[in-house]
């Protein structure tokens, strides 16, 4: 008899998992924000306390690390360096989480479809 190996279709992303975000917030008032978002991946590496008495980290419950040396200076010093311990992370909510996967691969034809501006 064989047997049938069930996947889960998993619809969030877990920790460990690479991700290409859109800054919805900021959409028209932070441009350079989201030209580096889209055309960059991070990874997420933590989940923001839900009993965090910031509001804001309540909102944006998913922290997101980036490669530190891609990251331009001004958009270090203006958002990044806003979220607690760590100089190369970002806060983002799930609606800003556009696409996530275990693998690197996975995601590569969606930051070359941004780097083109070919994206749907």
């Amino acid at each position: 008899m064989k047997h049938l190996k069930l996947y889960e279709n998993v619809n969030e992303p877990e920790i460990g998992d690479y991700v290409i975000c859109q800054d919805n917030e900021k959409l028209k008032s932070a441009s350079a924000l989201n030209n580096f978002l889209q055309k960059h991946m991070g990874q997420y590496f933590k989940v923001t306390e839900k009993t965090d008495p910031i509001s804001a980290w309540q909102k944006y419950p998913y922290m997101i690390r980036y490669d530190y040396h891609t990251i331009p200076e001004e958009l270090q010093e203006e958002y990044f360096m806003n979220c607690k311990d760590f100089d190369d992370a970002i806060a983002m909510s799930r609606d800003e989480i556009k696409h996530f996967s275990k693998n690197k691969k996975d995601l590569l034809p969606y930051i070359t479809a941004n780097k083109y501006n070919i994206n749907r």
